[in-house]
């Protein structure tokens, strides 16, 4: 399970479910181009 919320134009997981999340996204449509993960935040 993961917690997460949307602000402004950001989705934010909580969790470390970064490779997850983008290739569902990529199977729901969205271009690869679009989806920035953020590889510097790190789950404590």
């Amino acid at each position: 399970a993961a917690g997460g919320t949307i602000r402004d134009s950001w989705i934010e997981i909580q969790g470390d479910h970064r490779q997850k999340i983008k290739k569902l996204l990529i199977e729901m449509g969205f271009k690869e181009d679009n989806i920035l993960i953020d590889e510097g935040v790190t789950e404590t």
